[in-house]
C-alpha cells in the first residue's frame, strides 16, 4: 500500500471509526470512505473483503456496482491476463468463487458475461437473493442491448 493510501486509510484501520474491527460493516465503512476519495481499486478490495463475511448483502453488491462503474468512467482499466487467470481458478468454497467472479466483473463492469457468471456462482453458493439481483441485472443489460423495431 502506498504512503498516500496508508495515510488516508489509517483512521479506518485504527478502529476509531468502527465499532467492531474486522466485521463486514467495518470493511464497508472504509470502502465508502475510499470511494469518496476516488481510490476505487482500494474501495473495491474493501467491499469484496466485507462481502466475504456477508455475501448476501444486496445493498453492498449494489454499492460495489456503482463504485465499479464510477471507476470505469474515470478511466479505470481492466485486470491483466495473469490476474484474470488467477481469479478464474476453481475454488473449493462457492462464496470465494462468487467473490472472485464479482472482482472480475468490477474491473469490466460492461461485460454481461461476468454478471451472468456472478449470478451462477451465487446460485452455487445458495445465495438466492444475490443470484436474482445479478440475473435481473444481466436481463436488463440484455434488454438494453437489443435493437427495437
Amino acid at each position: 500500500m502506498t504512503a498516500l493510501l496508508r495515510s488516508i486509510a489509517e483512521p479506518y484501520h485504527s478502529g476509531c471509526l468502527m465499532s467492531s474491527p474486522g466485521s463486514a460493516e467495518s470493511f464497508f465503512v472504509r470502502a465508502r470512505a475510499m470511494a469518496a476519495e476516488g481510490l476505487f481499486e482500494y474501495a473495491i478490495d474493501l467491499y469484496l473483503d466485507g462481502l466475504k463475511l456477508d455475501p448476501g448483502n444486496i445493498d453492498i453488491h449494489k454499492e460495489l456496482r456503482v463504485v465499479s462503474l464510477r471507476r470505469k468512467a474515470a478511466g479505470g482499466k481492466d485486470l491483466g491476463i495473469v490476474q484474470k487467470i488467477a481469479l478464474r481458478k476453481p475454488q473449493g468454497d462457492p462464496v470465494s468463487a462468487m467473490i472472485n467472479r464479482e472482482k472480475l466483473m468490477c474491473y469490466d463492469p460492461g461485460s454481461t458475461g461476468w454478471v451472468i457468471e456472478v449470478a451462477k456462482a451465487a446460485h452455487e453458493a445458495g445465495l438466492q437473493t444475490t443470484e436474482m439481483y445479478f440475473a435481473e441485472l444481466a436481463w436488463k443489460a440484455g434488454e438494453a442491448g437489443r435493437k427495437r423495431p
